[in-house]
């Protein structure tokens, strides 16, 4: 994870009751990435910030972009009136000045991933929420990510694309014999999702196992904050 540093951040209420977010005091930490959202964390406000990309050939773009955080918090509010707001941080979107986002695409080049450079964040929102890797206490805090996958099969969909007639893969396995073909992983994960989401305590040990083993970008443990796996 790497550092910047900027000055106290401050917010101001705009049209259709988002904020602007002025990063320009804010020290802000580049995390990591995945095909479709950066994480940066706001260490002194114990915050993280996601930022959806997009190639970088492709700008424009934004009502769908507020369109599509705005259904996101949507769902992720109906989860926490369902499983406790006390188990899950309920996120806002926020509007980033044009001249922000491009001081923070500039600012991260040197961190990412070499394969992922051909997008980046060129839309006006992100979404900001707490972050759970932070406390207050003076002891070790451990946190766990973990990205779980599709853990339902489509009906003959799986075995149309892949002619794995008679043969039931999820899309996380049949993805992992891809990647393996296309030479992005050198060994193929024993963990799939249709196991941790079976109820069968066995499989969903032994998804929990595959997954610490072979942990691909599919889990993250920190240590106060910064990334042990």
């Amino acid at each position: 994870m790497q550092r910047w540093g900027w000055g106290p951040a401050r917010s101001s209420q705009r049209s259709m009751m988002i904020n602007t977010l002025d990063l320009q005091s804010t020290e802000l930490v580049y995390v990591a990435e995945g095909n479709a959202n950066i994480v940066l964390k706001l260490t002194k406000l114990k915050q993280v910030l996601r930022l959806p990309k997009l190639e970088k050939s492709k700008g424009g773009g934004d009502h769908e972009l507020f369109c599509y955080l705005h259904r996101s918090v949507k769902y992720i509010s109906i989860l926490a009136d369902m499983c406790g707001h006390e188990f899950i941080f309920l996120p806002r979107i926020v509007k980033i000045p044009e001249d922000e986002a491009k001081r923070i695409n500039e600012f991260i080049t040197n961190f990412r991933p070499v394969n992922r450079l051909g997008k980046e964040f060129n839309g006006k929102y992100a979404m900001l929420m707490q972050d759970a890797t932070a406390g207050s206490t003076s002891e070790p805090i451990y946190s766990v990510e973990i990205k779980p996958k599709q853990g339902w099969i489509f009906d003959n969909t799986i075995d149309h694309i892949f002619r794995l007639q008679g043969v039931k893969r999820c899309r996380y396995c049949c993805m992992q014999y891809l990647k393996m073909k296309m030479e992005k992983i050198s060994s193929r994960s024993k963990y799939c999702p249709m196991d941790l989401f079976s109820g069968n305590v066995n499989r969903m040990r032994k998804a929990i196992e595959a997954i610490l083993y072979e942990p691909q970008n599919n889990l993250r443990i920190f240590k106060n904050w910064k990334s042990c796996i």
